[in-house]
């Protein structure tokens, strides 16, 4: 054996090395000599509709131009229709420097949504803000750009989720700058002083009525006038900026820097700086004037400011690194100290030239790149599941998850190979689903098999795009088959194997594998309506709850019996189930959508915590942070898509309130909770661990009822504690969200049921002390009876039909009986089982001292125990002890 491995196997090896030798010479040159670096992207301008001038009405004092939809645009003011943004265009005359100026303030000062601004150069956003409906001060803008001629400078005006009171005063201007600083010289040497041309919006309209504006058709008209039918097209690469970063990259890799490999990952990277960083949305393109380098430079300070954060983090513990990886990661912490002095020095002086200025924030960006992928999670977590999909057509807690609200196309379960170095990845399903939209894909605890939701939707069927997003499909569920239902699917990572579990007319969605093999997931099995909407969604704008079945599909059954919508299961470490419900029991229906828990079994359901807070409106997609009793969540909002901020929660603080909650994403205000000007967001957060988490992220705004979230808005990142976000993944075409490591996880202990074989449909309640938590002001003795109510399910599809309790939108109900309160304040009586109920405290006259505003339920045989009403849920006595 000796003999064949020395007289054999060594010459081979011999021979193996020049040639790997010049497969990597030839890798590194394909990525330098690859035509990403100097291709040119024409971006197509957004499809604009002439606006027709109306000269026979006048309207806050003009004459003006009108389209479909209430699209208006007149002398100094806009008002936007509700699907077509209202678009002044200016037409570049001539090359030039040239400020943008303007005032935008409302005009109606009412309404209840405000408008949003936009200015954009061809195709990109340079500038963009927020007006709310009371606003008459505004926001101004002092743009400086280099424009050429027959560049389109858009001027645009969007509604809110309605278009009421949205007329909005805007008279920009385009100030052209004299073509030589100190006046241009005159034949005889005598210099001249140039005046700026100046070309403002409302000059058009003339002195005279009767000339109105110039008619955008002559060709001396600088200004048009249109509704805007598509959505714009996403940023361009200037060949300039990618010059730049390929030098800058090479110059990296001569220092140490790990020799990259997709160029198209990197061109990528850049239009995400830009997007994040770069003002006006151009590095190298704008007015070098002292505001750009000045806001360059900003931008590398943050930067470099969040990377050496992560690097006094990671430098405190090298043990999970190699050698070399070691070495690396100093490397990338010495680079980023380097360039922070150099960031001092230029900072405290007159900045360098622009092009100075960019290399150092691309130097920034490239080496703090290379420590966040230095961390040993990253380089542990390995390849990267995840699902690429359009996002729901109409963006709403609840009708996000409708099968008829879905979109088609594009949709697959990929696997992303190599994160971080390239954005090669693999379609599990060979494109197989292509035709539906798959949702939430969960990976079972071995990591070999993967669980999701799919909608199969018919070429034909007819979804509503945001521009149609307030008329409604009404489906009949007599007239239409199974496939436009979400069901349940679970195939092999290899993409064998491929099953479907679930069928009927039902959503079910959301799965996830249990510790015992079984699944939860969230089914319209139990039928009911919401009780705040309207016919026109039709008879499937129906409840979804928590439901368990086997892992072949058999034995569905219900683990929830509240009356209204239920999100996200998932496992907590312990082996219980965490939820969103969805509670509003004689309170605002809005305002609690948030976290609650369940034994497997469908026993003991609590509030886990945010039931009587108002900090965040929905605490969706709720993952257990690995050797932590933490919580990652989104914080999100009612009247959208699931998006918004990511937080830390600690149910063991508090469990209601701030002090349970760490923002992650601090510049990311709670939605709708805070404000409903959110402009961009975070969703399906994966913990690695309290610092470090997997993403997915929109640069684009979160929008709200009707409206529907771009199809591409989501990409796939990874995000420290430190606010440091680094690009994964991105398709420009549609969106990729749920991100999770293609690895085993260690399965959670199962938690046994104590429930009797056969029961009775009923169970028992026992409070030990109604007095705990009542308040130190009720006196002993004065609660005399415990009120047992029944909440009724919802049948009919309209609110207040028929009208239900003063306060409007209120449930069904009925008393199922009094039970007595014992002197010493315990309280013990059977009760129905899977029956929604709540209890009233009642003194001795029968009168309610306090309401529970919110529901709990029994499963046959089930006994609970608790301390006492409204007692913390740390404390709980207990129920079913074996």
């Amino acid at each position: 054996m000796s003999r064949f491995f020395s007289s054999h196997f060594f010459p081979v090896a011999v021979l193996l090395i020049p040639f790997l030798t010049s497969l990597a010479q030839a890798a590194a040159e394909d990525f330098w000599t690859s035509p990403v670096w100097t291709e040119k992207e024409e971006i197509p301008f957004p499809e604009l509709t002439p606006l027709t001038y109306e000269e026979k009405e006048s309207w806050y004092g003009s004459h003006f131009w009108k389209g479909s939809d209430w699209s208006r645009i007149g002398k100094g003011w806009f008002h936007p229709g509700t699907n077509t943004p209202a678009v002044l265009t200016f037409t570049a005359p001539k090359d030039g420097n040239a400020s943008i100026r303007g005032n935008v303030r409302k005009l109606h000062l009412d309404g209840n949504d405000g408008i949003l601004a936009e200015i954009r150069t061809n195709s990109q956003v340079l500038w963009e803000g927020k007006v709310e409906p009371k606003d008459s001060v505004g926001i101004m803008h002092d743009l400086q750009l280099t424009l050429k001629k027959n560049d389109r400078l858009h001027f645009v005006v969007k509604s809110g989720p309605t278009i009421f009171c949205d007329t909005t005063a805007w008279d920009p201007e385009i100030v052209y700058e004299s073509e030589t600083a100190g006046g241009a010289e005159t034949s005889e040497g005598a210099k001249t002083t140039r005046r700026s041309e100046i070309f403002k919006a409302s000059d058009g309209f003339g002195v005279n009525e009767k000339q109105v504006l110039l008619d955008p058709r002559k060709p001396l008209s600088h200004w048009s006038y249109s509704l805007e039918k598509t959505r714009p097209q996403t940023l361009s690469a200037a060949p300039e900026e990618l010059a730049l970063l390929r030098d800058t990259l090479k110059e990296a890799v001569a220092q140490g820097h790990e020799m990259p490999k997709d160029a198209q990952l990197w061109k990528m990277l850049l239009l995400e700086w830009k997007r994040d960083d770069a003002p006006g949305q151009v590095f190298l393109t704008g007015n070098a004037g002292e505001r750009q380098n000045d806001a360059v430079l900003a931008s590398a300070g943050k930067h470099l400011g969040t990377g050496l954060r992560l690097y006094e983090a990671l430098e405190k513990d090298l043990s999970a690194l190699s050698e070399k990886e070691a070495e690396y990661l100093k490397l990338a912490g010495t680079k980023l100290k380097e360039l922070s002095a150099e960031f001092v020095k230029w900072s405290a002086s007159d900045p360098p030239n622009r092009g100075d200025c960019v290399k150092l924030y691309f130097q920034t960006r490239i080496w703090k790149r290379a420590l966040i992928f230095s961390n040993p999670l990253i380089r542990k977590c390995g390849q990267i599941l995840f699902v690429k999909r359009k996002p729901t057509s109409y963006d709403h807690l609840v009708m996000q998850y409708f099968g008829w609200r879905a979109q088609r196309g594009g949709s697959g379960l990929f696997i992303l190979k190599e994160p971080g170095t390239s954005l090669a990845c693999e379609d599990i399903l060979k494109g197989k689903m292509d035709g539906g939209n798959i949702a939430d894909p969960c990976l079972s605890w071995d990591g070999k098999k993967v669980l999701f939701s799919y909608v199969e939707i018919g070429e034909n069927s007819v979804r509503f795009p945001w521009k149609n997003a307030w008329t409604p499909k009404v489906p009949n569920e007599q007239e239409e088959d199974h496939r436009e239902y979400y069901h349940l699917y679970e195939v092999n990572v290899d993409g064998t194997g491929l099953r479907q579990l679930t069928q009927g007319h039902y959503e079910d969605l959301m799965p996830a594998y249990l510790p015992d093999g079984s699944i939860v997931f969230v089914s319209s099995r139990r039928k009911g309506h919401p009780r705040c909407f309207w016919w026109g969604f039709g008879e499937r704008w129906t409840n979804y709850t928590v439901h368990k079945m086997g892992p072949n599909g058999e034995d569905v059954k219900p683990l929830s019996w509240h009356e209204t919508n239920e999100w996200y299961p998932t496992v907590a470490h312990d082996g219980q189930i965490f939820y969103a419900r969805w509670d509003y029991i004689d309170r605002d229906a809005v305002t609690h959508q948030n976290l609650w828990s369940m034994r497997p079994d469908g026993t003991n359901p609590s509030a886990v915590w945010g039931n009587a807070s108002l900090d965040i409106f929905c605490a969706f997609q709720a993952k257990p942070v690995p050797n932590s009793r933490k919580w990652i969540l989104t914080a999100s909002a009612h009247h959208a898509c699931t998006g918004g901020s990511l937080v830390l929660l600690d149910p063991s603080a508090a469990k209601d309130g701030p002090g349970a909650l760490e923002r992650l994403t601090p510049e990311i205000p709670f939605p709708e909770a805070e404000t409903n000007d959110i402009p961009r967001f975070y969703a399906s957060p994966w913990p690695l661990s309290e610092d470090l988490y997997l993403v997915s992220y929109s640069p684009w705004r979160l929008e709200f009822e009707p409206k529907a979230t771009r199809d591409e808005a989501l990409g796939i990142y990874v995000l420290d504690r430190f606010g440091n976000r680094e690009l994964l993944y991105r398709d420009p075409k549609i969106g990729s969200d749920s991100p999770q490591p293609l690895a085993a996880r260690k399965r959670p202990p199962v938690i046994p049921s104590f429930l009797p074989e056969d029961p009775k449909d009923e169970g028992r309640f026992f409070i030990q002390d109604i007095y705990q938590g009542l308040g130190e002001d009720v006196k002993r003795g004065s609660i005399k009876e415990l009120r047992v109510v029944q909440i009724f399910p919802k049948t009919t599809l309209t609110a207040n039909e028929p009208p239900i309790g003063l306060a409007g939108e209120e449930n069904g109900r009925a008393v199922l009986g009094t039970v007595p309160v014992e002197p010493d304040g315990s309280v013990n009586f059977i009760a129905p089982a899977r029956k929604p109920i709540l209890f009233q405290a009642l003194n001795e006259k029968g009168e309610a001292y306090q309401i529970m505003r919110t529901l709990t339920y029994l499963q046959p045989g089930e006994e609970i125990a608790c301390i006492g009403c409204h007692e913390d849920r740390t404390s709980t006595a207990g129920g079913n002890s074996p």
